[in-house]
């Protein structure tokens, strides 16, 4: 079931998608309900904004991953394979050959794409909300056959053990819908279609709409929801967590002035992954949120002509890694997520920035006004000083990164030495008890890691002393990215003489110095301690974007 039907306008009114004697031939499509049966393939339009939990090919991490975070694997598709012996955690013991056929169960190796094939699932067994995760229980994990065939009425198929041979993920088959979203209509055209399909999708009045708001400004768009940030601002706590800009509540209403004189973009960093890109862009556009974002940049790495199709149809510019002035590129026409940070911002004219990979969609179970009123809210924390908004929605709490608060499940460290080791803390910030209850078992005082600066919308702020550093769904401001220096604070020597503490720079800069590998920009943030600087970061208690992911 879903919340809302797609737009009727899809990109075969405009693209050749259909042959006929080798030739293109434009042919419309008629829109089909949401909630029809699911085709074989799906136009844009076709595709559903929302897909329930249960439906969803959820991302979810090991339980205790290694740190430093593992480096994060290129994209494309990769054939399903035999698992290799187990290595580590089967050390000395004998080896046991597991019958899978006679579970109907098939068996993924360890590191297998399973984007198109095998989707996570909740289950009873399971440690986690929204995958099937179990413990290795039996030689050759035999006891996880044993659980996906009691699994059958939810689908399960799959077995997928880590290399340790320690914990096995249950997986389910894609559903109709999932594979309609999986199969786009016109993914293989080519840029000669795209042309056509460009001109043609300039020359629509819906598109013009979507671009329009880059003439205006946030106050064509937001000032409506400005009394109701206006009436928290005083209410504000002085806790320093909560930004050191602060100003007398008589200049409240100058501040707002100016940002709603200000304009809010979005930058979305795709790579060759359609269906997610346009699960995610159509979420947008049908939450509003593209309505009141002033201006839109799509970052297609490496892109395949209906990705630029995509973005073009939903109002956005596109840039790609080699347009870029002075870019540094992994390969050609290809950036590492620092690179893009950098360059983006660079390449942007917007004050605000939604910094959005493609695979995070907006919650359209919520109203334009509630959204709206997280953006304004945590731009004001910006004003205030706050350097980075996190603004993924809670709905997700408890799957993949983020887990139960129960019992202290995410295994905060309040006393660790090194950012390395506190990098999970912030996670039990999402708990309504902010990880009180264990950091008074370490003489910790709460008061001095975390405070909620403001209750509507909930916004929950901490420095990166707690954390670690991402760049999941967040909003920042522009210029105070590319600009506000930090540096590591002076320390006393143990002959007690006063240690000048080192210049780091910019965070947008740490990003642009860090860009060869992938995952240099977080691993990098925790070998060098970034907490030591730390950086004032909010969550939006709430959120209201979404992970999922469709092809990769």
């Amino acid at each position: 079931d879903f919340s809302t039907q797609a737009t009727a306008h899809s990109l075969a009114q405009y693209a050749p998608f259909h042959q006929q004697g080798g030739a293109p031939v434009y042919v419309p499509q008629s829109f089909q309900p949401a909630r029809a049966a699911a085709p074989a393939s799906s136009t844009l339009a076709d595709l559903p904004a929302y897909i329930p939990n249960a439906n969803t090919n959820m991302y979810t991490r090991d339980p205790d991953p290694p740190a430093p975070p593992p480096k994060v694997s290129g994209h494309g598709k990769q054939r399903v394979g035999r698992e290799k012996a187990p290595k580590g955690g089967n050390k000395g013991k004998k080896r046991v050959n597991v019958n899978w056929a006679s579970y109907g169960v098939e068996l993924l190796g360890p590191t297998a794409k399973t984007d198109g094939i095998a989707y996570d699932f909740p289950c009873s067994h399971g440690k986690h909300i929204c995958a099937c995760q179990v413990d290795c229980k039996s030689g050759g994990c035999a006891n996880a056959g044993e659980i996906c065939k009691q699994e059958k009425a939810a689908g399960c198929k799959y077995v997928q053990i880590n290399s340790e041979g320690t914990i096995a993920t249950l997986k389910r088959e894609p559903t109709k819908r999932e594979l309609a979203l999986l199969n786009i209509e016109g993914k293989n055209m080519d840029w000669n279609a795209y042309a056509s399909f460009e001109a043609k999708a300039f020359a629509d009045p819906e598109v013009q709409a979507l671009r329009r708001p880059a003439s205006g400004t946030m106050k064509d768009g937001f000032s409506d929801v400005a009394p109701a940030i206006l009436s928290q601002a005083p209410k504000i706590p002085g806790s320093p967590l909560c930004g050191t800009n602060r100003t007398a509540s008589a200049k409240d209403q100058k501040t707002m002035e100016n940002i709603l004189n200000s304009k809010l973009g979005i930058i979305a960093l795709s790579f060759q992954t359609p269906a997610t890109l346009q699960n995610s862009m159509a979420s947008w556009k049908e939450s509003g949120l593209l309505s009141v974002v002033n201006e839109k940049i799509a970052l297609l790495n490496e892109p395949y002509p209906i990705d630029a199709a995509i973005a073009v149809r939903h109002g956005f510019d596109i840039i790609q890694p080699k347009d870029l002035p002075g870019k540094r590129e992994r390969k050609k026409n290809l950036m590492t997520i620092g690179a893009a940070f950098y360059y983006s911002l660079r390449h942007a004219k917007a004050d605000y920035i939604l910094f959005l990979e493609k695979d995070f969609k907006a919650d359209v179970d919520l109203s334009i006004e509630e959204i709206k009123e997280q953006i304004l809210g945590s731009i004001w924390m910006l004003e205030q000083g706050i350097a980075i908004i996190r603004l993924p929605s809670r709905k997700q709490l408890g799957c993949g990164t983020f887990r139960e608060c129960a019992n202290d499940l995410n295994r905060p460290n309040w006393t660790g030495k090194k950012t390395m080791n506190r990098r999970r803390n912030w996670w039990s910030f999402y708990c309504k008890d902010k990880g009180a209850p264990g950091m008074a078992k370490d003489k910790v005082d709460p008061d001095s890691r975390v405070a909620d600066c403001m209750a509507q919308p909930h916004l929950r702020c901490f420095t990166s002393w707690d954390s670690n550093w991402t760049l999941n769904a967040v909003l920042i401001s522009r210029k105070a990215m590319l600009e506000r220096v930090f540096r590591y604070p002076d320390k006393k020597s143990s002959a007690g003489k006063v240690v000048k503490g080192k210049h780091f720079g910019t965070l947008a800069d740490y990003g642009r110095t860090h860009a060869k590998a992938q995952d240099g920009f977080e691993v990098g943030l925790l070998n060098d301690d970034w907490g030591e600087l730390k950086v004032p970061i909010c969550i939006g208690y709430d959120g209201f974007l979404l992970h999922e992911e469709i092809d990769g």
